[in-house]
């Protein structure tokens, strides 16, 4: 199925084959695969030891796996259910795991040995901003690669009480690398401004708190989505080499502010600055300084300097001017109602 060259041989006389039929064939194929391969699954015998490794095998199975699902990304009953057979699958590969040593526990980035999904062991995100760099569920996952209709029928079908669903939302905010481990190559998924949406139509809160940060802030709020998303598309510049990830950040930022984000947070961050030569070895010496953000001051350091941009680094401007009078009204009308 890999070798296009062969399609017009395997499916002789085949009219209605198409590319779309191959990417859900071959994610067939490989969760199949998963099921029987015995060199996928973690070896029970040696969770304990010290020098314990992820299953290549399984690594490239579940990766590849994900990759179709990607780039299938279609609504269809067959689809959903492969998904969750994918789930499952992966499931299974960790089953007989007992629950390893502290060390180990660091390791995966877990507190606690039960419930453990197969994607807290075969792929992690990369640190980026105040977040954890690791992946609770195959749902958050689902979101990094922006599967939109599978998350998409979790969300509706399952009825998910406000904080897992303002935990999800927080996940559509990271610009982050997903590692698969033991493999030499990484992901770089985009913002989701798709499941964003779905997601404040759910009524969650763009202003919703990130408890599980480290962040310190400038304002009483705390961290939230909010200020996550402008984080991101603050610090992830030099990776965003392709237009289409900073133009879904454009998007994701004008839903958030139609949808109530705060235009007036404010937040600290430590930036790492030069001082020219050092006295004992003429190199630059490096020093944190810690300042204060805003929305304003990160959508400019982000489009300011870009042509292409212009006009919407315009539209944003004018969008956030209105959000923060309409902020303010909010602010008097409460004050008037508190007094009286």
């Amino acid at each position: 199925m890999s070798r296009k060259y062969l399609w017009d041989k395997i499916f002789y006389g085949t009219a209605s084959f198409d590319s779309e039929s191959a990417q859900l064939a071959m994610l067939s194929g490989l969760v199949r695969r998963l099921k029987c391969c015995a060199e996928a699954v973690i070896d029970v015998d040696k969770s304990e030891v010290r020098d314990f490794r992820i299953p290549l095998r399984g690594s490239e199975l579940l990766c590849a796996a994900m990759s179709y699902a990607g780039l299938h990304n279609r609504s269809s009953d067959d689809y959903l259910t492969l998904l969750d057979e994918l789930d499952n699958a992966g499931d299974e590969l960790v089953k007989g795991w007992k629950p390893p040593s502290e060390s180990f526990r660091r390791t995966l980035g877990k507190s606690h040995t039960t419930d453990v999904s197969w994607v807290q062991f075969f792929c992690k995100r990369s640190p980026s901003g105040p977040r954890k760099s690791q992946f609770e569920s195959f749902l958050e996952l689902a979101i990094a690669y922006c599967i939109f209709p599978y998350v998409a029928s979790k969300i509706r079908d399952k009825a998910l009480p406000r904080p897992q669903l303002q935990y999800l939302l927080l996940q559509t905010t990271l610009f982050s690398t997903i590692k698969w481990r033991r493999l030499g190559f990484n992901i770089h998924p985009a913002f989701n401004a798709k499941i964003a949406e779905l997601l404040f139509q759910e009524g969650v809160d763009p202003n919703c708190q990130d408890t599980e940060s480290d962040m310190a802030m400038a304002s009483k709020e705390g961290w939230t989505a909010w200020t996550s998303l402008l984080l991101h598309g603050n610090l992830d510049r030099s990776q965003r080499s392709q237009t289409l990830t900073t133009r879904t950040w454009i998007e994701t930022v004008i839903l958030f502010l139609k949808y109530g984000s705060d235009p007036t947070v404010q937040w600290c961050w430590q930036a790492r600055k030069k001082h020219g030569s050092s006295a004992v070895g003429g190199d630059s010496e490096d020093s944190l300084t810690t300042e204060i953000y805003t929305p304003d001051i990160v959508i400019n350091a982000v489009l300011g300097n870009e042509l292409e941009y212009e006009a919407d680094l315009s539209s944003i401007m004018e969008l956030l001017s209105r959000a923060k009078a309409e902020w303010e009204t909010r602010r008097i009308t409460r004050c008037v109602e508190d007094v009286s």
